[in-house]
């Protein structure tokens, strides 16, 4: 196993908050579901204009908290 395989192995049932769902954090928010990460996502646009990959993820079990105190109470142990 490589030292990449075991990072995200070590993230396999792991709570990790994602700030943003923009263009960038879509492949690292689908390689950190694929590896088993419970997995948030922090935006301040709402459900709506997060538009249809948001509506991907959460049908994956992905979840959102979005508004515009999106960042109160985050509290996972990983944040990217």
């Amino acid at each position: 196993m490589t030292e990449f395989e075991i990072c995200f192995e070590a993230m396999r049932g792991k709570e990790v908050g994602v700030i943003g769902l923009g263009v960038s954090n879509l492949p690292l928010i689908r390689l950190l579901y694929v590896h088993g990460a419970k997995i948030t996502v922090y935006d301040k646009k709402s459900a709506e204009e997060l538009g249809g990959e948001a509506a991907e993820l959460r049908d994956k079990g992905v979840k959102f908290v979005s508004g515009e105190h999106y960042l109160d109470g985050i509290g996972e142990s990983l944040i990217f």
